[in-house]
């Protein structure tokens, strides 16, 4: 009985040791698995049809899957343009009043956009806070893209102005007074269309700035508000805090 036993024992180790020495055999002799590279899918072109509301006006345009678009704003005597909606009259918006899309770009969009206008009168105002968590070690000097309504107001209206309020907290080390700029934004040969100067304090100044500019002062998208010393002193210093700006667009008189 005992020589049964031990025979159906080494009957299954060798079974065992058959099933070890297959299983090794094809492992050495199989090649490891590599998955497939799946190819990247390059944006297809999609093509819109972009029709505007005043009259039978419409433009053709070429977009890409896959990222933000941009096609060409429109402009409108008296008007700016709200943006591109998929319908004529409510509807969602794709592009934004210079005709940057405000989605990355998919294919299954619609392919059919209308203009929707807006009166001047209801233009936003841009209302921005600059150096309210930490003292800024300088004068004030920001340039300030436009919000998208108020730039395609300025170039389709350019005989309109631009008004700029600033309100901030200044001081400089040796009471040297401040200078304000306004300039426009072009990368060379830009023009400045206000300068001021006030007087200067040792100790934290309250400077209220109000500027009415010609609105081609916005026309390449943007404004320029520049600080500086009125005189030169290199071992001073100046120092602004909390400022709050704000720029809104006047109309042309229509009288």
């Amino acid at each position: 009985m005992n020589k049964v036993i031990v025979s159906l024992a080494f009957v299954l180790l060798l079974a065992l040791c058959l099933v070890v020495l297959t299983a090794c055999i094809f492992s050495n002799n199989s090649s490891p698995y590599i998955p497939e590279e799946i190819p990247e899918e390059t944006p297809d072109d999609v093509e819109i049809a972009l029709k505007v509301i005043d009259g039978n006006f419409y433009k053709n345009f070429n977009v890409l899957c896959g990222e933000k678009a941009e096609v060409e704003a429109l402009y409108k005597r008296g008007k700016y343009l709200k943006g591109y909606y998929d319908a004529p009259e409510g509807g969602n918006k794709y592009f934004d009043s210079m005709g940057a899309s405000t989605v990355i770009w998919s294919e299954n969009f619609p392919t059919t956009f209308y203009a929707q206008w807006g009166e001047l009168s209801e233009l936003p105002v841009m209302e921005l806070q600059f150096y309210t968590d930490k003292p800024h070690n300088g004068n004030p000097s920001e340039e300030i893209d436009l919000l998208p309504e108020i730039a395609n107001a300025v170039l389709g209206n350019i005989d309109g102005q631009i008004k700029v309020t600033a309100t901030f907290e200044r001081y400089n080390s040796s009471g040297i007074g401040l200078g304000i700029s306004l300039r426009d934004t072009f990368s060379s040969g830009r023009e400045t269309f206000f300068s001021e100067e006030y007087t200067g304090s040792r100790s934290y100044k309250t400077y209220n700035i109000e500027a009415v500019v010609p609105a081609e002062c916005g026309r390449a998208g943007g404004i320029s508000f520049s600080g500086y010393n009125t005189s030169v002193n290199l071992m001073s210093s100046s120092f602004t805090k909390d400022m709050f700006l704000t720029i809104s667009y006047i109309a042309p008189s229509t009288t």
